[in-house]
C-alpha cells in the first residue's frame, strides 16, 4: 500500500503531533475530513491495530482429527489451520506458492487424503505444508521441491481459543498478549 501518509513516516508522525492531547487546545486541530473517508487510511489503520496482535481465530473443538481443516480471511488474507498427522495445529496461508491460487475453497472440511492439492496446477502439499509433488517441472534447473512450502503463521492456543499472529516480527508468545484473559478462560471457558 503506497500513500502520501504511509511512505513518508515524517510527514504521518508531524501530523499525528498535531492532534496530540498534549497540544494546547487554542494550537489544536481537528482531523481532515480525508482521515475518515480515505481507503489508504483505513487499511493503514485496520493494519495497526489488528496486524499486530494475536487474534482469536477459531476453537479447537472445530478441528478434531489429523486433516481436519478451516479457512478465512484476514485483512484481505487468505488462511487455513488444520491438524496434521500428529494432531498438532498449524496455520499458513491459504494460497499455492507456484501462482498465487486460493488452495482449499470450503469453510472447513477434512482432508481424505492428507493432501492440499491446488486447483490450478495440481500442486501436492502435504499436512505440514511441504510440497509433495510439483507437475511438469523436472527439467526446470535447480528447481527443488522439498524447499518449497506453504508460508506459515504463528499459531498458539489459550484454553479452548485458536489465535493466529500474521506479524512476522513480533516474536512475542500469545501469553504476554492474553494474560488477562486466563482468568475468563479458567473459570467460564475450562477446555
Amino acid at each position: 500500500m503506497k500513500t502520501c501518509l504511509s511512505s513518508n513516516k515524517t510527514q504521518l508522525e508531524h501530523l499525528l503531533q498535531s492532534w496530540s492531547s498534549k497540544v494546547p487546545v487554542e494550537r489544536a486541530l481537528t482531523l481532515p475530513s480525508g482521515f475518515y473517508t480515505s481507503r489508504d487510511l483505513f487499511e493503514l489503520e485496520r493494519y495497526a491495530i489488528f496486524g499486530q496482535n494475536w487474534l482469536l481465530a477459531a476453537r479447537k473443538s472445530q478441528l478434531n482429527s489429523p486433516g481436519d481443516y478451516l479457512t478465512d480471511r484476514f485483512l484481505s488474507e487468505p488462511y487455513l489451520i488444520n491438524l496434521d498427522k500428529s494432531s498438532t495445529l498449524l496455520a499458513h496461508y491459504n494460497v499455492c506458492c507456484h501462482h498465487g491460487m486460493c488452495l482449499l475453497k470450503d469453510k472447513q472440511g477434512h482432508l481424505e487424503t492428507n493432501e492440499i492439492i491446488c486447483p490450478y496446477h495440481g500442486w501436492i502439499y502435504d499436512l505440514n505444508g511441504r510440497l509433495k509433488k510439483a507437475f511438469r517441472l523436472k527439467t526446470i534447473e535447480e528447481f527443488k521441491a522439498s524447499k518449497i512450502r506453504l508460508q506459515t503463521i504463528d499459531i498458539q492456543t489459550v484454553g479452548p481459543f485458536i489465535y493466529l499472529n500474521f506479524n512476522l516480527l513480533n516474536n512475542d508468545t500469545i501469553k504476554n498478549d492474553t494474560s488477562h484473559l486466563e482468568y475468563i478462560h479458567r473459570k467460564y471457558l475450562a477446555s
